[in-house]
């Protein structure tokens, strides 16, 4: 069931997270820098951002208007790594009430020039041409690290919603993109069906664990 603010509520009061524990994946750069600066200045209590890449990490901390986005290395990909994660945030707040799932990549072939593929025969050889290592690569980072994260954090964002800081449940939110909409070789296959593996992944978990009030979305941005 969606959660709206009253219909007399002051405009700015729609952005308002105070006192939210939010963690974000990929959140030394792009997207998941933007959403955790967004969270920040609009009252977050902590965020904090999750990568491999400390000097990103790092960087993006200490640009933090309110010193509330908080570092911490780690691999998705891995699930010790996120486990540790998981074990040092519940050391320091014993519970999150949001997740978001920026980490990610595109895939092979995404930024590749595909005009000149005229024939059947072009098509073919372009496209066995892709690495297969990095196919499954792109599914691994994009899908499957995505769903074992979400699973790793659920007791915390169960604890989230019994903490009673926050007025709104507690929620995962992954990243899909139009790619996931798309017909035909739009930038690519592998990209576009990792993030179609988003969106499905995404629905399956919201009402598999929609007893327990932990919510499930996920955003299709992008554009032509």
């Amino acid at each position: 069931m969606s959660q709206s603010p009253p219909a007399n509520a002051p405009s700015w009061d729609v952005f308002n997270v105070s006192g939210l524990v939010a963690v974000i994946t990929g959140g030394g750069s792009g997207l998941g820098l933007m959403f955790a600066k967004a969270l920040e200045a609009n009252g977050a209590a902590k965020v904090y951002i999750i990568g491999r890449d400390w000097q990103k990490l790092d960087a993006a901390s200490k640009h933090a208007k309110y010193g509330r986005i908080i570092p911490l290395p780690g691999d998705v990909t891995s699930k010790d790594s996120v486990k540790e994660c998981v074990d040092y945030i519940a050391a320091r707040e014993g519970y999150i009430n949001l997740l978001i799932l920026c980490a990610g990549r595109s895939g092979p072939g995404m930024g590749d020039d595909k005009s000149g593929l005229k024939t059947l025969e072009d098509n073919q050889r372009y496209l066995l041409s892709l690495d297969m290592a990095e196919w499954t690569d792109t599914y691994h980072v994009n899908v499957t690290a995505s769903f074992y994260t979400a699973i790793s954090f659920l007791l915390l964002l169960e604890a989230g919603n019994k903490q009673g800081n926050y007025p709104v449940q507690s929620q995962v939110i992954g990243m899909s993109s139009v790619g996931g909409y798309c017909r035909g070789l739009h930038g690519s296959f592998a990209y576009a069906i990792s993030k179609t593996g988003v969106r499905q992944i995404t629905q399956s978990l919201a009402t598999h664990f929609a007893p327990w009030r932990i919510r499930f979305n996920a955003l299709a941005l992008g554009g032509e």
